[in-house]
């Protein structure tokens, strides 16, 4: 392993509660989820919004002022560098950085539920994502690495909230599809609308549009990849009022429009077609075909290979 990992939290901050200035000889990063503070690193000010990471190097001076209003959510991971290369590309690193996408919110997320789990492996394997987030972090500061590439849009994560925000998720879950407006929410939960958007945002670093948004694209992919649907079907299908905003906030979330990724998908058919078509014990029972064992051998005694599927 080229990290140590020594700490995961995750940690809330209310009004009052701060971290006093200090310093170590570890590495650490902040992640925020939600909420927005003021941080004070090596005599700067430096404003803390959802999606962004703190980089801390060893012997970086650092402080929390106590938050003055709202709810500072984020995960803590404390570790140790153990391989001169990592190093080298970590010193490259910006100090904050405000990221794009959930990734690295995904994979600390699972590193902490690994960090915390009793079973076998679990700190092992809780290492191994949190490396991974750090590989993932550097690659993305790297601006020779190409062009975007599609991010898929996985559920995100929702098994720690509670009371009306969990009713509230629970609630776009089931009606997704249905054209609801932040007022028709407000009514079924019985609460103002302004109350309901401040507290969602609070508790998952989302507007209530973007999580809707976010979730019907999830509902959208399988059915661009798998299905001969168009795309003015299948955005109707998910809820979306018309192609053009599917088709834009589809690409806002997955870097991709939905026809690029229906072709990127062909075209990794294809390629595997390509790649194994002539493998040996792959074949195809067709609906009036009787199903006989993989290796059978044609008339000289010889396995077939299968014909290249289009």
């Amino acid at each position: 392993m080229r990290t140590k990992l020594l700490h995961v939290f995750m940690i809330d901050f209310s009004p009052g509660w701060g971290v006093r200035e200090h310093s170590h000889e570890f590495y650490q990063i902040w992640y925020v989820v939600s909420g927005s503070a003021d941080y004070l690193l090596d005599g700067r000010t430096i404003h803390l919004e959802p999606q962004s990471v703190v980089f801390l190097r060893p012997g970086a001076v650092h402080e929390l002022p106590p938050l003055k209003e709202g709810l500072l959510h984020y995960i803590d991971v404390k570790f140790q560098v153990q391989d001169r290369e990592l190093e080298e590309k970590m010193a490259a690193l910006p100090t904050v950085i405000g990221m794009k996408d959930r990734r690295i919110e995904e994979l600390l997320l699972h590193c902490r539920d690994a960090w915390y789990d009793e079973g076998e492996y679990s700190r092992d394997i809780a290492a191994l994502i949190f490396e991974q987030a750090v590989l993932v972090l550097i690659r993305q500061q790297d601006p020779a690495r190409g062009t975007a590439a599609f991010r898929y849009p996985a559920q995100l994560d929702t098994r720690d909230l509670h009371g009306p925000v969990k009713k509230m998720v629970d609630y776009l879950d089931s009606h997704y599809v249905e054209r609801n407006t932040l007022d028709d929410l407000a009514n079924v939960m019985s609460y103002s609308k302004a109350y309901l958007c401040k507290l969602f945002k609070e508790a998952t670093g989302m507007t209530i549009i973007s999580y809707l948004n976010y979730m019907r694209v999830t509902r959208a992919y399988e059915r661009i990849c798998y299905t001969n649907s168009s795309m003015a079907e299948i955005g109707a299908m998910v809820g979306f009022s018309s192609v053009h905003y599917f088709t834009r906030t589809f690409k806002k979330i997955c870097g991709m429009t939905p026809g690029e990724v229906r072709n990127l998908q062909k075209d990794s058919i294809l390629r595997d077609t390509m790649l194994h078509g002539s493998f040996n014990y792959r074949y195809y029972i067709g609906p009036t075909d009787r199903k006989t064992d993989a290796s059978a051998a044609d008339g000289n005694g010889e396995e077939q290979a299968p014909q290249a599927e289009s």
